[in-house]
């Protein structure tokens, strides 16, 4: 919850200091690293299941798990240096210094996950607090200070970037006691890691994909202006998307049960949908107060529909709710129907022409996979329960 407040507080800061245009480009970057961020939430998920599956085999799993990141996160680094003026090109940033950033925060990222993954499978959660507490509060402090010290593009990127490196220091401090070099063989390899993370962050490369470059389409769609515009209205969804990550983080491990799966999914449906309605009820009665949060009096433009853009969040919350379960149980055929969506919304994103046309389609692809998603989740869950039934007998 520190993470998302902190988050979300910087990048309405970033919002009233950079201005329509190049906050239009602030958050292109971020979006762009929060894509990136499926190397590293691979990581993750994969760690904390096998984790929580072979717990009395932790340390010799961090050993491996360790090991692979610190190669894997100098080679993306290296990788995404090299790409650099591609990404400035493409995203239209007009700042290869900002571009660089991106790289370099990658690398801290990915540790990162590793980390985070272990203390997950650990169910460590007042630590894994702290990592999460340290990456918010140095984002929103260092980020303000440089904005406040120059208002530029890469001061804000450079912000997001400390945001990434101090939950690295944080999670070392807390895993630094383990003993790895026991003896003990892993009950996985690093290849074997190394396939589990490549297919949990195909599905979440395609949610990603689909959830934060609707801001790089709508640069080349849109107007500047519009696109600035857009962008603001993308703080509230974000808000409502992250807010309730807890859940997700929480009940990740009964995810890849089958006997708390259903109570789990249930459960945490409710809490979603419990914040999402919350927050676009809120705003659409109070839209005037909702613009102070998303960047004040040079966004009015896009006041009256800052309602959708809080039900568009409600709508990703919960695919990504349902995307987390089809990890924990390591299915594929949900991560093609996502890759289908995006296939959807870029060349339709290309085609329109305003703030408002474009969070319609937004709504609409992202509840039309999220109904397929619930219908291939209920499918699978009647076929475990047939089969457990057929053994019981």
């Amino acid at each position: 919850m520190a993470l998302n407040l902190a988050t979300y507080a910087h990048t309405v800061l970033a919002a009233r200091f950079l201005g329509v245009d190049p906050f239009g480009a602030f958050t292109a970057a971020m979006n762009v690293l929060i894509v990136l961020s499926v190397v590293s939430l691979g990581l993750q998920t994969t760690v904390a299941r096998r984790v929580a599956a072979a717990s009395g085999h932790a340390e010799a799993i961090a050993h491996v798990a360790l090991r692979l990141t610190y190669v894997v996160a100098p080679v993306l680094g290296v990788a995404l240096a090299v790409a650099s003026p591609l990404l400035d090109g493409v995203l239209r940033l007009d700042s290869l210094t900002a571009a660089l950033l991106i790289a370099i925060g990658a690398v801290p990222m990915t540790i990162m996950g590793a980390q985070a993954g272990l203390l997950q499978g650990q169910r460590r959660w007042a630590d894994l607090a702290w990592v999460y507490a340290a990456s918010g509060t140095s984002r929103l402090v260092v980020g303000t200070v440089l904005l406040m010290w120059k208002p530029t593009l890469v001061c804000g990127v450079a912000g997001i970037v400390a945001g990434l490196c101090a939950p690295v220091v944080v999670g070392w401090w807390f895993l630094r006691t383990g003993n790895p070099e026991t003896g003990e063989a892993s009950p996985v390899t690093r290849a074997r890691l190394v396939g589990d993370s490549l297919k949990g962050a195909q599905a979440l490369l395609a949610f990603m994909a689909l959830s934060n470059l609707d801001v790089v389409v709508a640069r080349h769609a849109l107007a500047d202006g519009s696109s600035g515009l857009y962008a603001s209205g993308l703080v509230l969804s974000k808000a409502v998307l992250f807010l309730p990550q807890i859940v997700l983080v929480r009940v990740f491990p009964a995810l890849s049960t089958s006997a708390g799966r259903r109570r789990a999914l249930t459960a945490s449906v409710g809490v979603i949908l419990f914040f999402g309605v919350s927050a676009a009820a809120v705003t659409a009665l109070l839209p005037g107060l909702a613009l102070v949060f998303v960047g004040g009096q040079d966004f009015t433009a896009v006041r009256d529909l800052l309602w959708l853009f809080a039900l568009l969040g409600t709508v990703q919350a919960l695919a990504q709710l349902f995307i987390y379960s089809v990890l924990a149980r390591a299915a594929v055929g949900p991560t093609l129907v996502t890759w289908g969506a995006l296939l959807v919304m870029v060349p339709a994103g290309l085609r329109m022409t305003t703030v408002a046309q474009m969070v319609v389609l937004l709504i609409s692809v992202n509840a039309a996979l999220l109904l397929v998603l619930v219908a291939m989740t209920s499918r699978t869950q009647a076929r475990g329960s047939a089969a457990r039934a057929g053994h019981s007998h």
